[in-house]
C-alpha cells in the first residue's frame, strides 16, 4: 500500500532491509559497535547479559517459524511475525548483524486435505498462498528476512535427521507419523517447568507412546 511504501521511506532499517533482500547481505548495522543489554533467560528466570554464540561477538543467527502455507494468514499470525521483526529491528539498532531465516511449511495434513479439496497441486496452492504472506508483510512492513527456505526443499535432510532420532531410541513411529520420545530427554519439560505429576499421557494428539512413569 502507499502508506506502507511511505513508512519504508522513512524508516532507514526498512530501506537497509530492502537492500539486504536485493543483495544477500546479511544485515544493516546501525551503531559503530554493538551495545550490551540483558536479555531475560527463560530456564533460570532471570535478566543475563545477551551474548551472540557467533565468534565475532557480532553477528546474531535467527531462527523463526514461518507460516503453513494453505491458506492466508490472520491476524493472530501476524502478531507472531511483528514480534520477530521487532526483536530483530532492536538487535539491528543496538549494532548487530543479524543473520534471520524464516522457513515455510509446504507441505502437511492441512496442506494434502486443502489439495483435495480446491483439486490443484501442491506447488500451485503453497505458491498462491506464499505470495499472499509475502505481501502481506511488505503490507505491514515488516524486514524480510534473509531466506525463507521451504521444507519441500529439504524432504532428504528431514528423513535423515527424523531417521537418526529414532536409531537413538529419541523417536517412535505410530500409524505412520513419528514423534519425539519426551522420556529419552532427562530435562524435558525443564524449560516451561511442566508439572509431569498433573498431566494425562496421551490427552493431547499424537503419538501418547511414552510410558506414563516417565513422567514422574
Amino acid at each position: 500500500s502507499s502508506s506502507a511504501g511511505l513508512l519504508r521511506q522513512r524508516d532507514p532499517i526498512a530501506r537497509g532491509a530492502a537492500a539486504v533482500a536485493a543483495t544477500g547481505r546479511r544485515g544493516v548495522t546501525m551503531t559503530a559497535s554493538p551495545v550490551e543489554f540483558n536479555i531475560f533467560n527463560t530456564l533460570a528466570r532471570d535478566k543475563v547479559p545477551f551474548k551472540p554464540m557467533a565468534a565475532d561477538g557480532k553477528t546474531v543467527k535467527m531462527y523463526t517459524c514461518g507460516p503453513t502455507v494453505y491458506d492466508f494468514a490472520h491476524i493472530g499470525n501476524f502478531r507472531a511475525f511483528l514480534t520477530y521483526d521487532l526483536v530483530k529491528r532492536w538487535l539491528v539498532y543496538c549494532g548487530y548483524d543479524v543473520d534471520h531465516v524464516c522457513n515455510l511449511t509446504d507441505v502437511d495434513d492441512k496442506i494434502i486435505t486443502r489439495m483435495k479439496r480446491d483439486n490443484v497441486g501442491l506447488k500451485e496452492l503453497t505458491d498462491k498462498y506464499a505470495t499472499f504472506f509475502f505481501e502481506d508483510l511488505d503490507s505491514l512492513n515488516i524486514v524480510p528476512a534473509r531466506c525463507y527456505p521451504r521444507a519441500t526443499d529439504h524432504i532428504p535432510e528431514i528423513v535423515e535427521m527424523i531417521d537418526g532420532l529414532v536409531e537413538k531410541g529419541n523417536a517412535y513411529e505410530k500409524d505412520g507419523s513419528y514423534y519425539f520420545d519426551v522420556a529419552s530427554f532427562p530435562t524435558y519439560g525443564k524449560l516451561a517447568r511442566l508439572d509431569f505429576d498433573n498431566m494425562q499421557d496421551g490427552a493431547g494428539e499424537g503419538g501418547g507412546g511414552t510410558d506414563p512413569e516417565a513422567f514422574s
